[in-house]
């Protein structure tokens, strides 16, 4: 049976939050044991994951999604935090300042997905950017390495936020994440 594709609802960045995330990445690369780098091209704010999806539900989905309409707004993006243990966090992040309307956003395609038969994210709605995952346990590095990547005073961006997307996901390609559908707001 073949394998169905997976698919999530996410926010895509502007070259310059692009390239503002590739610098940190930099100087995160130089401290930290990650043996997965997101490339600049794959970097988002996920605002939905979906998982394997049938091309009829996804379908229906993209025109459930029409339905969202907002202003358009803007993000605060910089920073960085992660998720996981203090010794061996598995994602570390850039910070998306969370705002009413993306709240409202990300509530709005619940229901959208819900009303789909997705299930609901039971998990509190934490904005981010990856920006590495899957911590290399070889390596050990103190609490002080970690404190000062999160302590440091990092450039930040204003993302203008005017549309959403549907990706796809390609494990095996780069970029591995292709536009399925736009939503514009």
């Amino acid at each position: 049976m073949a394998r169905l594709p997976h698919y999530f609802i996410a926010i895509p960045l502007t070259k310059e939050v692009q390239v503002m995330c590739s610098e940190t990445q930099t100087f995160l690369k130089q401290k930290l044991p990650y043996r997965e780098w997101t490339i600049k091209h794959d970097f988002h704010i996920t605002l939905k994951f979906l998982g394997p999806v049938s091309d009829s539900k996804v379908c229906h989905l993209i025109d459930r999604l029409q339905r969202v309409h907002f202003s358009p707004f803007y993000l605060k993006v910089g920073g960085v935090d992660t998720f996981g243990s203090f010794e061996r966090p598995r994602v570390i992040y850039s910070k998306v300042q969370l705002n009413d309307t993306l709240t409202k956003l990300v509530n709005q395609i619940e229901f959208e997905a819900k009303a789909e038969g997705f299930l609901a994210e039971k998990r509190p709605y934490i904005p981010h950017i990856t920006l590495a995952k899957k911590w290399d346990g070889s390596a050990h590095i103190g609490n002080e390495v970690l404190t000062e990547v999160k302590n440091k005073d990092y450039s930040e961006k204003l993302l203008y936020v005017d549309y959403f997307v549907l990706y796809q996901i390609f494990p095996d390609q780069q970029p591995k994440y292709k536009v399925k559908a736009y939503f514009t707001l």
